[in-house]
């Protein structure tokens, strides 16, 4: 079978023969696995992979790139897009690639894997979606994840335990937007405190940043004598404001 590589690739495989020679391992193992196929169209940065084999940061003559925190199946598929410019995504695997195609900088594959979490989101993975895009700095993905839990915030406490998940400061931001999408306060503050309840001896201490977002004024009066004003969370943010 006769293999294909792109110019651009070729020229890029220049640059690195005219490297030390010590590099030639690991730009060879790369350009092989990509000559394998038909075709091949990259979109991704290759100044990085010139970096990644030419840099004089290896300990001694070691040329070989371990991916400890990538896994296989992740690069099997990101190697297929790369390959054929198709991709078998699903909820299972988009996560792990999106990742991986990130750590390449595969902007096109990115771009397919936001666009597919931002059609799937639901109540029972929007703040998996928004944890996700803060823990890798996917922008705009955690934007959209946190607009559908705002713009949910009901449906998402009503049909599962998404909200539970939240951090002290990713509730706060939620709870505080003006954009937040509840017929009563007091969905919100029965909302708080069964996130308080998952874990009263770390969450209790949150409430004195948490209790000022919840916007007790639009509350009904007397469900706000009967349910807030003389709850156990309350009487402690009390305490709290008076020792301070």
């Amino acid at each position: 079978m006769a293999f294909w590589i792109s110019g651009r690739l070729w020229q890029h495989c220049d640059v690195l023969r005219g490297q030390k020679s010590r590099h030639t391992e690991g730009m060879m193992a790369w350009s092989i696995a990509m000559m394998k196929v038909p075709s091949l169209h990259t979109d991704f940065s290759w100044t990085n992979h010139q970096i990644l084999f030419t840099t004089t940061l290896h300990e001694g003559e070691n040329t070989k790139i371990y991916l400890k925190q990538i896994e296989s199946s992740a690069m099997e598929s990101v190697l297929q897009y790369i390959y054929t410019r198709q991709i078998d995504l699903n909820y299972d695997n988009v996560l792990e690639v999106m990742r991986t195609a990130d750590y390449f900088c595969i902007d096109g594959l990115v771009e397919l894997c936001h666009w597919y979490l931002v059609e799937c989101l639901g109540p029972d993975n929007c703040v998996k979606i928004l944890q996700f895009s803060d823990d890798y700095y996917f922008g705009p993905l955690g934007d959209a994840a946190f607009r559908y839990i705002v713009k949910e915030f009901m449906t998402v406490a009503e049909q599962g335990d998404e909200l539970m998940n939240l951090t002290q400061g990713e509730f706060k931001r939620i709870i505080e937007d003006s954009q937040l999408n509840v017929k009563r306060e007091e969905f919100v503050w029965d909302v708080l405190l069964q996130w308080v309840d998952m874990d009263p001896e770390n969450r209790k201490n949150d409430l004195v940043h948490l209790l000022p977002m919840v916007r007790f004024g639009l509350m009904d009066s007397k469900y706000f004598i009967d349910n807030v004003i003389y709850a156990f969370y309350c009487k402690m943010y009390l305490i709290h404001l008076n020792i301070h």
